[in-house]
C-alpha cells in the first residue's frame, strides 16, 4: 500500500521519550504517595495504579524502539497488561477514597474478573493479531476480534469513576472538594489521552499524541493524595 510509510525518527523519539518520562513519573508518584502514609488503603492502590502504568509505560518504550516485529508484538503484549489492570485498580483506589467499596462491591469483583480475562488471551491472535507499520510506525499492533469487546469495558470502567466522582464532587465542601477537584482533573485528562492510543489500533489515522498526559493524571492525583492527607 503506498499510503504506508516507514517511521519517522522525530515521531519514534517522541513517543519512546514520553514512555520512559511516565515511567519516571509513575515510579516517583507511587513511591511518594505510600511513603507519606503506607498503612493507607488508597495510597496502596493508587501505587498499584501507578505500577500498571510503569508496566505499560516501560513495555511502550521498549516496543517503540524494538527493531523486528517479533520483539515488538512481544513487548505489545506486556504493555497490554499494564494497560488492562489500571481501570480496575484505579476503580478500586476511587472507591476507596470515597469510602464505598461496599456499595460497589460486585462491579469492582467484575472489573478484576474481566481484566484477568483479557490478561490472558491478550496472547492469543483474538485480543493481538500482529503488528503492521501504519502511517508513522513500523511496528504498531493490529486489533482482534475481542479487542472492541476490551474497549468497551475499558470506557466504562474509565467513567464509572469520573461519574462517582463527579457526584460526589457537588456535594462536598473543604478539603475533600479540593481533593476531588484535583483527582477528577487527573482521571479525565489521563483517560482522554490514553484513548489516542486505540485510533491507530483499527488504522484510524489519529496519533498517540496524548500518552505524554499519563504523568499529568499521575501528578495531579499524587498532589491531592498527599498535599491534602488522604
Amino acid at each position: 500500500d503506498a499510503t504506508i510509510v516507514a517511521p519517522g525518527n522525530h515521531f519514534m523519539s517522541f513517543f519512546a521519550i514520553s514512555a520512559l518520562v511516565n515511567v519516571a513519573t509513575s515510579l516517583l508518584f507511587g513511591t511518594l504517595v505510600v511513603l507519606s502514609n503506607p498503612r493507607s488503603k488508597s495510597n496502596l492502590l493508587f501505587a498499584l495504579t501507578a505500577a500498571s502504568v510503569v508496566l505499560w509505560s516501560y513495555s511502550y518504550f521498549l516496543w517503540q524502539i524494538s527493531t523486528d516485529a517479533e520483539s515488538a508484538l512481544y513487548w505489545v503484549h506486556w504493555l497490554m497488561v499494564g494497560s488492562i489492570f489500571v481501570p480496575p485498580l484505579y476503580f478500586h483506589f476511587v472507591l476507596s477514597f470515597l469510602g464505598v467499596i461496599k456499595e460497589h462491591r460486585i462491579a469492582l469483583v467484575f472489573g478484576y474478573m474481566q481484566a484477568v480475562f483479557f490478561a490472558i488471551i491478550d496472547w492469543t491472535p483474538y485480543f493481538v493479531r500482529g503488528v503492521a507499520p501504519v502511517p508513522g510506525f513500523e511496528f504498531w499492533p493490529v486489533a482482534g476480534s475481542a479487542f472492541i469487546w476490551f474497549l468497551i469495558l475499558w470506557a466504562v470502567y474509565a467513567l464509572y469513576p469520573v461519574v462517582l466522582l463527579a457526584r460526589r464532587f457537588y456535594t462536598s465542601t473543604g478539603v475533600e472538594h479540593r481533593q476531588i477537584l484535583y483527582i477528577l482533573a487527573g482521571t479525565v485528562i489521563g483517560y482522554i489521552g490514553g484513548e489516542t492510543n486505540h485510533f491507530l489500533w483499527f488504522g484510524i489515522p489519529i496519533p498517540p499524541f496524548g500518552t505524554a498526559s499519563v504523568s499529568i493524571y499521575l501528578a495531579l492525583v499524587a498532589y491531592a493524595v498527599m498535599k491534602h492527607r488522604l
